[in-house]
């Protein structure tokens, strides 16, 4: 079982934001090379992932079943969930990650991660008033469903 990202993986984030999982590992002076993703990546653990996304969610599940292929993670806060799925674990962890650093717009102090319901009673207005609707793809780690992203006439 993979048991740390790929190198390719990490090099999809930034250092920045790599500093927020791995907080003191990444402070080594080879944190600081033109491909620091290299020597870093084993550092991002199954664990370090799941105590990462622990700090904003309730709970969180992890789980494989028999008769599917993909691993599942749920990701529960309030009455809330966020799914993903692949096809092993370290993976979709990787993806739930991903998915809060990007939400968090790199996650700088103080960072207000819109709620549910914002979204959601933006989008009905959106509709009702029949305005075009995009959800950026950062909002997919909030958002429990497939994006929307409506384009309005002139910009299609």
């Amino acid at each position: 079982m993979k048991q740390h990202i790929l190198p390719k993986q990490l090099k999809e984030i930034t250092f920045e934001q790599a500093k927020l999982i791995l907080g003191d590992d990444l402070n080594s002076r080879k944190g600081y090379l033109l491909k620091w993703y290299l020597y870093h990546h084993k550092k991002v653990t199954i664990g370090k992932m799941i105590e990462y996304l622990g700090d904003d969610f309730d709970s969180i599940d992890c789980y494989h079943k028999a008769s599917e292929k993909p691993w599942i993670v749920m990701l529960y806060k309030e009455k809330d969930y966020i799914e993903f799925r692949d096809k092993n674990i370290c993976d979709a962890l990787w993806q739930a990650t991903k998915a809060k650093l990007e939400a968090e717009y790199g996650n700088r102090k103080g960072k207000v991660i819109p709620k549910i319901e914002w979204i959601e009673e933006i989008k009905e207005y959106c509709f009702i008033n029949d305005i075009p609707y995009f959800e950026k793809n950062s909002l997919q780690g909030i958002v429990n469903r497939p994006l929307i992203q409506q384009m309005p006439e002139g910009l299609k």
